[in-house]
């Protein structure tokens, strides 16, 4: 996608009541670079976007694609998780991360949780509500967790969703992404596996 097009489709979104936080989400970027494409011709040189666009819209709109990027994914965790412990919840990340974590939960036999992130709420100046776990899904206390989302752009979304777990006295025990933008290896003691690495050389 053309930076004219990104931006062209953030101020979209803007028009529709996006926020900042939920266009970054939309489009798979930071929120720093989603101000940046919406405000750019006011602000020029005040915010500097640094970012990777991942567009995975090909595999997000089609149900069959979700399904066996969610098994490639579901093979991975099991993969990365010790024998003894039992995956009880798949927590997916709002908004992209919930159909994966949706089929994932389905092929590991575990109940379902979905994460509000922080960043949905964000708009400046103003920093937005916390992180939270939607009611009636599953609950994650005294439960092994594993979190879902399509892509880590800063980690600070998935660092949030693992806090939100330790604090509902859940263990989260495995982050599971598509791309991973900043090739960590582990946030807060919680090993990250994805199915793509990105690394600025």
């Amino acid at each position: 996608m053309r930076l004219e097009d990104l931006i062209k489709k953030a101020k979209e979104l803007k028009r529709m009541g996006y926020t900042i936080g939920q266009i970054a989400d939309a489009l798979n970027i930071s929120k720093n670079t989603a101000l940046w494409l919406v405000t750019h011709e006011e602000l020029k040189e005040k915010i500097r976007a640094e970012d990777i666009f991942i567009d995975i819209s090909e595999i997000s709109r089609d149900p069959y694609c979700i399904y066996k990027i969610s098994s490639v994914m579901s093979h991975l965790i099991k993969k990365n998780v010790k024998d003894s412990e039992k995956i009880d919840v798949i927590a997916g990340i709002s908004n992209a991360g919930i159909p994966f974590a949706l089929c994932i939960a389905k092929i590991l036999n575990a109940e379902i949780g979905i994460i509000i992130p922080r960043k949905h709420m964000w708009e400046p100046p103003e920093t937005g509500r916390n992180t939270f776990l939607l009611d009636g899904f599953a609950c994650v206390k005294n439960k092994n967790v594993v979190i879902v989302d399509d892509v880590i752009t800063s980690g600070t979304t998935m660092r949030e969703a693992i806090s939100l777990i330790k604090n509902l006295k859940g263990r989260p025990i495995l982050a599971c992404v598509i791309v991973d933008k900043k090739g960590l290896k582990s946030i807060d003691n919680v090993k990250v596996v994805s199915l793509i690495k990105l690394t600025i050389i």
